[in-house]
């Protein structure tokens, strides 16, 4: 008999799906960062870690390749995330898919910190079936990428983790500073992911902790939090104007943001019914809400009002660019989860629960599946460095005209500019960067800007990207 539960005890261990979501999610591990979502952002992040590994690791002065004839360092994140893979490369070469083994295990130990946080203050099934929810929405395929989106979050859940634990066994000074050095590394990887802090002082205020004990935990994050604060509002706008180039984006006023949110509601409201659960996720969140509401779950209401708000907060903050891109929902997607799993647990009969739960992964899945392979679009950038090679030195500045995204930047290994259609077609706008240093042009022609005539000597033709000679 003991044989026949062991298959039974093993699906019900959160850890056995954690593990089981690596391992699909290692389908591809070594691929560049040339899915189709969100490859500019990843590239960012990689640039930044390729030029440490050239140049030195120095992480108060990170530099991008985007800024043309300038030294490239700009205002950004605290590139943790970049300077980490720096590291790994140091002795085994650079390579980016470190950063997607970086990523993804700091997103399973942020599920599992999500699992125990949840289990504390709800019960074993809201955790097993959030956790489970939360690992098959947009975390699945961004769990993976080369951004700190989701490894920040995550930092802060193990934070908040480390927190709950030490308010309720007394390990104030052993977990006390975990907790407040996970949440600082993970604000400072992504400062909108440090709004889940804001359960802080609620977990606080209603713990059996002694009242010296919860003044020590919140001091100390307050403390740890100091150097993050001063890095976003001090030192990155200082490094924008050492540097003479802006690149990181510190957000809008909180009227321009929510004229911004109010101009397109409904590719708002995408971010968080389709891209963060998609359908039926999203719609197990909504019952759970309303369940919330009918049963007057006072605990979960709470949780929902505070991280609400303050989310809200950070939407106003972004403006347009909160539906612009999906990864600006990825904080929010735990307290959906959390929804979700109090909804499923509400269903009665297991098969149903199993049935619905079936339902989220496959949607879910189904719809990042793609994320495991490179775009063939995106593919033949992969031979861009080699042709640029044969042509001239890596020194040689370009021109490519993919408007603001630096991903072929990125794979010619060069530095130079990206530029608009209307920016090539402009008398004399290549002129001024070959006065700047321009030497070649390149022109994708799939996936980016429409091409336009240019009057210089082509050195290669492809039916996937055009060089020119612009320096005579």
């Amino acid at each position: 008999m003991r044989s026949l539960h062991r298959p039974i005890a093993l699906l019900a261990d959160i850890r056995f799906w954690v593990l089981v979501l690596v391992l699909v999610r290692l389908i591809g591990i070594t691929n560049p960062p040339l899915e189709t979502a969100h490859h500019w952002r990843q590239t960012t992040v990689a640039m930044v870690a390729r030029n440490y590994h050239e140049h030195g690791i120095d992480l108060m002065y990170p530099r991008v390749d985007m800024a043309g004839e300038r030294s490239g360092i700009t205002g950004m994140e605290v590139p943790l995330l970049s300077a980490a893979i720096a590291v790994i490369s140091g002795p085994f070469g650079y390579a980016h898919w470190y950063g997607r083994i970086i990523a993804l295990l700091l997103c399973s130990a942020g599920l599992l910190a999500y699992h125990s946080l949840v289990r504390k203050y709800f019960s074993d099934e809201t955790a097993f079936y959030s956790t489970l929810v939360l690992g098959v929405s947009l975390w699945f395929s961004y769990g993976r990428k080369i951004m700190p989106d989701v490894p920040s979050t995550s930092l802060v859940l193990i934070g908040l983790a480390f927190a709950a634990k030490a308010l309720q066994g007394g390990r104030i000074r052993l977990l006390g500073p975990a907790a407040a050095f996970c949440m600082a590394l993970g604000t400072a990887m992504k400062l909108p992911s440090g709004y889940l802090m804001v359960l802080l002082p609620a977990m606080v205020l209603f713990s059996p902790a002694t009242k010296r004990d919860r003044w020590i935990l919140m001091g100390l994050v307050c403390l740890f939090q100091l150097p993050v604060l001063w890095w976003y509002f001090s030192w990155a706008p200082h490094l924008d104007e050492l540097g003479g180039y802006t690149h990181f984006f510190m957000g809008n006023g909180i009227g321009k943001g929510l004229q911004e949110l109010l101009h397109a509601p409904i590719r708002v409201l995408d971010n968080f019914y389709f891209d963060a659960l998609r359908f039926s996720g999203a719609a197990l969140a909504v019952a759970g809400l309303v369940m919330a509401f009918a049963r007057r779950e006072r605990v979960l209401l709470m949780i929902v009002m505070l991280v609400s708000l303050s989310f809200f907060f950070v939407m106003l903050k972004a403006g347009a660019a909160f539906w612009k891109h999906a990864y600006y929902v990825v904080p929010f997607i735990p307290l959906l989860a959390l929804l979700a799993g109090s909804a499923l647990v509400r269903v009665s009969n297991w098969r149903w629960r199993v049935a619905l739960l079936v339902l989220v992964a496959t949607e879910g899945l189904a719809n990042q599946w793609q994320d495991l392979r490179i775009s063939p679009t995106q593919a033949p950038l992969l031979n861009l460095e080699a042709a640029l090679d044969q042509l001239g030195d890596r020194g040689d500045l370009i021109i490519v005209n993919s408007g603001s995204i630096p991903t072929p930047l990125y794979f010619a290994h060069r530095k130079g500019w990206t530029c608009y259609r209307d920016d090539l077609a402009r008398v004399g706008y290549i002129d001024s960067l070959t006065s700047l240093g321009a030497v070649w042009l390149v022109q994708v022609r799939k996936g980016y800007e429409t091409n336009v005539p240019i009057m210089a000597p082509a050195a290669v033709i492809t039916e996937d990207y055009a060089i020119f000679r612009v320096r005579p």
